[in-house]
């Protein structure tokens, strides 16, 4: 292996990625590629609000409810 590239594997994709110093340099004056940033239309705002109100109210409440009541039936066996 050459001392001036470092070699990682990222296990999710398999894919095989080499990074120069030069890389991970943030002042580097290389170019910079365009963010490739989503355009929502008016229907992924919704479906993205409809998400966030089932598990960011709903189900995360479901899951602090179930916790709380698991809590308060390991304080009452733990104190017995």
């Amino acid at each position: 292996m050459n001392g001036n590239y470092y070699t990682s594997t990222s296990s999710i994709s398999g894919l095989i990625t080499t990074m120069s110093p030069e890389t991970l340099d943030p002042t580097s004056a290389r170019p910079q590629a365009p963010s490739d940033c989503p355009i929502y239309s008016r229907q992924d705002d919704a479906l993205i609000e409809m998400f966030s109100f089932w598990i960011e109210g709903v189900l995360q409440c479901c899951v602090a409810i179930g916790g709380l009541f698991g809590n308060l039936i390991s304080g009452v066996i733990l104190s017995k």
